[in-house]
């Protein structure tokens, strides 16, 4: 005796087979609706480094300077005739969501010669013109 399978029975079962295997990789998060960006893991650590220049100090080492702010986001040093210049960047704000820091989300820290010269951008631009 044969069995007759309905063709849009068939395709019904084949569409709703599809669909699972399609959200079976989705995860849903469902809230109230009370987004505290405050109290994200990058605030934290903004806040913090925020908090911690304000106890760096013009004329700092780079040692004392690691033993405040921990290891900088970004680190860069150039040497010239006039003396090694050192930017260290530390997440102090945010800009876009796309779970990277970037520079445009750190405060430059201004490093000559091993001390610290200032802090932000117009430390970071006085420091590039005197290149």
């Amino acid at each position: 005796m044969a069995t007759v399978i309905d063709a849009k029975w068939l395709q019904g079962v084949l569409a709703a087979a599809t669909l699972a295997l399609g959200l079976s990789g989705c995860v849903i998060s469902v809230n109230d609706g009370d987004w505290d960006a405050d109290n994200t893991p990058w605030s934290k650590i903004e806040k913090q480094n925020r908090q911690q220049l304000e106890l760096v100090e013009v004329g700092m080492t780079q040692r004392q300077v690691f033993s405040i702010m921990g290891t900088a986001d970004f680190n860069e040093m150039v040497q010239t005739d006039a003396g090694a210049i050192q930017v260290l960047y530390f997440r102090t704000q945010h800009r876009s969501s796309d779970g990277e820091t970037s520079k445009d989300e750190c405060t430059p820290l201004v490093l000559k010669d091993g001390k610290v010269a200032g802090w932000g951008d117009v430390a970071l631009s006085s420091a590039i013109n005197k290149l």
